[in-house]
């Protein structure tokens, strides 16, 4: 940027030069410094309060017909910057679960089209398996709903200690939750699966259905739920596998 300015044709004076140069300086540094107290503090007017103290400090080493010019510019960072923070901060909240932390049944759909777009071209398939406790409705009718609560929040927290990172953990709603295992085969699923079981306080029933070349969401979802609907046909505490496709 400095090489173009100094080229600019010699009617152009030194000190003209040097004050386009001293204002794209403190431009960048104004836009970079609102970035990173936004990013790191996640306060708007902490954001907001480093330009305004950057434009006193600008206005002292620049010409006065360019203050304008770049109080529209540093202010035009700063609105940017705030509205992508406030941008991502209503994403997250729209898919995350405000019981256990964990994403929703919104926040479970993105990352599953992700996924199935990434399977689809040639990457790694995937395994979903649908959990469901046994018998909450008996917890909430004995002991209420802060009980069950208490529950969900504390196998939310096992599962999530004693899963692999590569992996994600849903609660899609009431006491039903869906793991995404990333990469896996059947083996690989049942061992995680199993680990997972052994590691929780609570009976629980499991619908396993891996993904396959031209499924949609819809149809791995509907089968796992099959597979559940086994497991807790048979008496629940199983892990069942969907076997067919349509």
């Amino acid at each position: 940027m400095l090489i173009f300015l100094f080229g600019i044709s010699s009617s152009v004076t030194d000190a003209r030069v040097d004050a386009l140069a001293t204002g794209f300086f403190y431009v960048w540094l104004a836009a970079y410094l609102s970035f990173a107290v936004q990013r790191r503090v996640g306060l708007a007017l902490e954001g907001l309060s480093s330009v305004s103290y950057l434009l006193g400090l600008i206005s002292s080493h620049v010409r006065q017909p360019m203050a304008p010019w770049i109080l529209v510019t540093v202010t035009s960072f700063a609105i940017y910057f705030e509205m992508s923070r406030l941008r991502l901060a209503t994403d997250r909240l729209i898919e995350t679960d405000h019981l256990t932390g964990l994403m929703n049944r919104r926040g479970f759909m993105a990352v599953a089209d992700k996924e199935l777009a990434r399977a689809s071209r040639g990457g790694p398939g995937f395994t979903l398996a649908i959990v469901d406790l046994d018998h909450f409705k008996d917890l909430n009718d004995s002991k209420g709903h802060l009980a069950g609560d208490a529950l969900l929040k504390e196998v939310a927290k096992v599962w999530l200690e004693n899963m692999r990172a590569t992996d994600y953990l849903f609660r899609i709603g009431g006491d039903e939750f869906v793991f995404l295992f990333d990469n896996t085969n059947r083996p690989t699923s049942s061992l995680l699966a199993d680990r997972i079981m052994s590691k929780t306080p609570w009976k629980f029933s499991v619908g396993i259905s891996p993904s396959r070349q031209g499924d949609d969401i819809n149809t791995i979802l509907r089968l796992a739920d099959e597979a559940l609907y086994e497991a807790k046909r048979r008496g629940g505490g199983q892990i069942v596998w969907a076997e067919s496709r349509p």
